[in-house]
């Protein structure tokens, strides 16, 4: 007769919870990171292999047998110094994904004290093959947040400049992707959002850059972006004027969750 408590012990536990929670700031970027992190460990494999293989030509000629152990040394000596290349590649990676993460996590801390004002705040909303670092919805709208962490210089400039057009960072050539990018994004929760319901909703896209002094020169026009350092965010929000009932805030929220929990269920 079998033991009623063996049996509880040896019971296979439950997959997972009916309701998935959702996503977390950075989520993507830590499982990129893992990725990295495993293939370092793999990199070691061969040379390890080659150097067993050596040591064991070294010990078979000083040993008196006639393989010489020299080809083994070479072929060893250049599988060390390839692994070594690759590892030390794979670490650079590494850290430029941990900034990118810590980043997104900092502005997901900043982004959930805006709870308390009314907004409703999403992290990492998964699209068709890009991932929007966060979402706010709240009185004054829809709100994409593209994070952009950038190691500061040395020397030089510590300043994001913005004309409406095009970013000039640490004073290098004027680039306008990240504000493609941003305007992609937006676009994209739209159509997803208006979907859903009447088509009346419009998402504005938000471009930030933690921990760097954001300054807009130019013609003072209304930006279709805000390029900003995270901080100012709230007091950007403060200024617009109310366009989003309680009701509409809940639909659209109810929107993003489902999709949310919808794509992450489809992955697993």
């Amino acid at each position: 007769m079998s033991n009623p408590a063996w049996n509880v012990h040896r019971e296979r536990p439950q997959a997972s919870f009916k309701v998935p929670p959702l996503r977390v700031p950075g989520q993507p970027v830590d499982e990129q990171i893992n990725a990295l992190q495993d293939k370092i460990g793999e990199q070691f494999l061969a040379p390890f292999l080659f150097v067993a293989v050596s040591t064991y030509g070294w010990i078979q000629w000083w040993t008196g047998r006639p393989v010489h152990p020299l080809i083994f040394s070479i072929v060893t000596i250049i599988m060390v110094l390839y692994a070594g290349t690759r590892i030390s590649s794979i670490k650079v990676t590494i850290r430029n994904l941990q900034l990118g993460r810590d980043g997104e996590r900092l502005v997901g801390q900043m982004l959930e004290q805006l709870r308390a004002k009314g907004y409703r705040v999403f992290h990492d909303i998964p699209g068709p093959s890009f991932n929007i670092d966060h979402a706010i919805v709240g009185p004054a709208g829809i709100f994409t947040i593209e994070t952009k962490s950038r190691t500061k210089p040395l020397i030089g400039s510590c300043k994001v400049l913005y004309d409406g057009n095009a970013l000039q960072i640490a004073g290098k050539r004027a680039v306008d992707q990240p504000l493609r990018q941003a305007r992609a994004q937006a676009r994209w929760l739209t159509t997803l959002v208006n979907r859903e319901s009447t088509g009346k909703y419009n998402v504005r896209p938000v471009l930030v850059f933690p921990e760097w002094y954001v300054e807009r020169i130019g013609c003072r026009t209304k930006d279709d972006v805000w390029v900003l350092n995270p901080k100012a965010l709230a007091k950007f929000l403060e200024c617009e004027p109310h366009i989003l009932s309680n009701a509409s805030m809940e639909f659209v929220a109810r929107i993003l969750a489902l999709h949310c929990r919808h794509t992450m269920q489809d992955e697993a």
